[in-house]
């Protein structure tokens, strides 16, 4: 039941971000380089005091560390601690005597290593399992948030350092701004001083907050262990609800109560969706902050999302959930990554997917093959596989982490069935609760509600990079055995031969179908199928239940197709640079090449049938503007025509004022390429800015911004591959 509704003010800042966020993620440690040692004392918990002078951008802080034995014969006298490179140790005293330590600068992981050697004569006569104190004082300086901003990524920040600037502070606990070991779990408690009008955001549950001078001073602590400490301070407004003990609350740049009542509504029903399917709501808080960069992170108890996605009308119904289902999956049961980060893959299953198939059927297809097309376009010969995968710091290392992961639990849900499914799900969480977990963890837990062996399924899932590519052949059609008809197919699938259990739906003459599944363990196999009536079609996986490799047929035309060619050109319609079409044109393709990785070329130094022949191309400039237009038209113009007042898209007209255009076709001269045109009409920066949201669509055949209202998109049907029709029963 839900209790008091309190209130709190602060400064708002008038800042708004003009980009736009479609995926979320959990944050995780980066790898240090290991140095190797398996240290003899691990970090019970953390009391850190820290802090931030805003304008010097900086910092100023104290660790003390409870350590114990880790009960070893011999123990080792090294601790391992990591620091980012910006920050520096002052002192280190080990129960109160100072400590020896050397550091060790780690280039590649941007960390430095600093190895404590605790002296053993302090240890001597020490019981094993006995508690020390560390105490740690280093100072670092941070980059501005401008800086931040210049390396952002297809409308998303990736943050794997600090930052301050007058918006406020982030400090995530993926960038090692205060001591700590590469994989630890600790608890913690932390006193941040930061600048009066700023108000703080972290972990567990806040404790005091306090006004000092010009100085606000804040403490908060956890109760649970967790990976990692993150520090997010900004001007906020906060709302604080309490439903069912658990203390929810809203750190936005300004009041908004429709908008918070949202956030806090959806908030508690996806509490309860998730406390029921997998076991309750692990912590004591649950927060949707406020970014002033474009995030979507997850964090123990609460979120952080960017301005401008905050607001989106989709956000709460979608991201919004995902996040909270990672309070389960990345933030109570932790990743060990040393084989692989298999939470975005169950996050997006039980959050994302679970949401289509809440809207239906037909929503939950479309989200399957949505998966697949885009494993087909950025990931089709990745040789990273699931036991690999770490963050989806790419669109390659996206689709498999997310698509592949995701369509993995959709199998396993196949194999088992939905309800030891749902019972192996809880077994896991409770087998892991606060601890850290592995694929090998999941793998015990289905295996035990099987009970039964799935090193199989995991195997060629999980270890094994790749998908299988299917063809059918040989469709025969007899007289059945008991009456009826018998109808034989042969399935083809490249190596290694997967061992699938396949969907196949023939349905007769009469229009009805008979659904079946067939085992297949070969790379070629015949397998033979009984039904009453005559058939008139056979599909094999009609509903695209199993991951596989799409074929080059069965995929429609789209900017992803571009996106994921990393050979593919922007082929822009300036000639010297000196072109008055460089200030509408110039600015998109450095961002699509940066976002990317195509290379930009002059429509002068074209050769259209060499780029066609062999990647996908993207013009920029309509049929006037853009002279390679008129080499590819007669592929364009089925889709795109253009008067004098107006461009008409798929059969319908727009006016050109405002209006910008992208549409995508299937290349004919290369089936698995596209040739794709963007184009625009009117202000040169609405017509940048709407050119940007292009990528938000990518998986769209076509999208046209009118300036007003939702853009207009649609899809371009594939075939499909997996599909026989049998010829009428006189022509046999």
């Amino acid at each position: 039941m839900m209790t008091g509704l309190t209130q709190h003010s602060a400064t708002n800042p008038l800042f708004t971000l003009l980009l736009l966020i479609v995926a979320v993620a959990v944050l995780i440690p980066i790898n240090a380089e290991a140095n190797g040692t398996d240290a003899s004392y691990r970090v019970l918990s953390h009391e850190i005091s820290i802090t931030v002078d805003v304008e010097q951008r900086a910092s100023s802080g104290k660790d003390t560390l409870t350590l114990r034995d880790t009960e070893r014969n011999e123990p080792d006298p090294i601790l391992t601690l990591y620091l980012r490179d910006n920050s520096r140790i002052d002192s280190i005293q080990y129960n109160g005597v100072d400590a020896a330590y050397r550091t060790v600068h780690k280039r590649k992981a941007r960390l430095t290593e600093i190895n404590i050697d605790i002296d053993a004569a302090t240890r001597l006569g020490k019981e094993a399992g006995g508690e020390k104190e560390l105490v740690i004082e280093f100072h670092g300086t941070y980059e501005s948030i401008e800086t931040a901003r210049g390396r952002i990524r297809r409308g998303v920040a990736y943050v794997d350092d600090g930052m301050v600037g007058p918006e406020g502070i982030y400090f995530p606990s993926n960038g090692f701004w205060y001591p700590r070991e590469e994989n630890e779990l600790a608890l913690f408690k932390a006193e941040f001083r930061v600048p009066g009008n700023l108000t703080t955001v972290s972990e567990g549950r806040r404790v005091s907050a306090k006004k000092w001078g010009a100085e606000s001073i804040e403490q908060w602590e956890t109760t649970k262990t967790i990976d990692g400490l993150n520090l997010v301070a900004a001007p906020f407004h906060i709302t604080k609800e309490v439903y069912k003990g658990i203390n929810l609350y809203t750190f936005f740049f300004k009041d908004e109560p429709e908008l918070t009542r949202t956030y806090l509504d959806k908030t508690r029903y996806y509490i309860d969706l998730y406390t029921e399917m997998l076991g309750p709501y692990p912590f004591s808080k649950f927060a949707v902050v406020e970014n002033f960069l474009p995030t979507g992170y997850g964090m123990p108890s609460f979120t952080l999302l960017g301005s401008h996605v905050l607001r989106l009308p989709f956000i709460p119904d979608t991201s919004l959930g995902h996040e909270i289902a990672h309070s389960w999956w990345g933030n109570s049961v932790f990743i060990d990554d040393t084989y692989g980060n298999w939470s975005e893959a169950l996050t997006t299953y039980t959050a994302d997917y679970l949401y289509e198939r809440i809207k239906g059927k037909k929503e939950a297809r479309d989200f399957r093959i949505s998966k697949l097309r885009g494993y087909k376009n950025f990931a089709p010969d990745s040789p990273i596989s699931l036991g690999n995968f770490k963050d989806a710091t790419s669109t390659a290392s996206r689709a498999i982490g997310y698509n592949k992961g995701s369509m993995l639990f959709g199998m396993l849900e196949e194999e088992l069935g939905t309800e030891a499914f749902g019972k192996g799900l809880k077994l896991f969480y409770n087998n892991n609760r606060f601890k850290s977990a592995t694929w090998h963890d999941l793998r015990q837990a289905f295996e035990s509600v099987a009970e039964n062996d799935l090193a199989w399924f995991f195997n060629q899932w999980v270890a094994q990079p790749g998908a299988p590519r299917l063809s059918i052949y040989d469709v025969t059609i007899d007289s059945g055995k008991r009456g009826g008809y018998r109808v034989g197919l042969t399935i083809e699938q490249t190596r290694p031969a997967y061992r699938l259990l396949l969907p196949v739906v023939i349905t007769t003459e009469d229009g009805a179908k008979r659904s079946t599944k067939v085992k297949v363990e070969k790379t070629r196999q015949t397998v033979f199928i009984e039904v009453d009536e005559r058939p008139a079609t056979i599909e094999v996986d009609p509903e695209y239940t199993l991951f596989r490799l799409l074929d080059d047929s069965e995929v429609p035309p789209s900017f992803s197709v571009f996106f994921g060619d990393k050979q593919g050109v922007i082929i822009s319609p300036d000639s010297q640079g000196s072109d008055n079409h460089s200030s509408k044109y110039g600015e998109i393709a450095k961002l699509l090449s940066r976002d990317y990785g195509q290379k930009i070329i002059s429509y002068a130094d074209a050769d259209i049938e060499e780029y066609a022949s062999e990647r996908s191309i993207l013009i920029l400039g309509d049929s006037d503007e853009n002279p390679v237009n008129k080499l590819v038209w007669q592929y364009l113009e089925e889709i795109v025509q253009f008067d004098e007042k107006s461009v008409t898209v798929a059969g319908k007209s727009y006016s050109k004022d405002g209006t910008v255009v992208g549409v995508a076709v299937k290349n004919p001269a290369n089936p698995s390429k596209n040739i794709c045109l963007l184009f625009g009409y009117g202000d040169n920066e609405d017509i940048i800015k709407n050119a940007k949201r292009l990528r938000y669509f990518s998986t769209k055949s076509y999208v046209v911004f009118t300036g007003s209202g939702s853009p207009v998109k649609g899809l371009t049907p594939g075939d499909k591959r997996l599909r026989y029709e049998f010829p009428d029963k006189e022509s046999d």
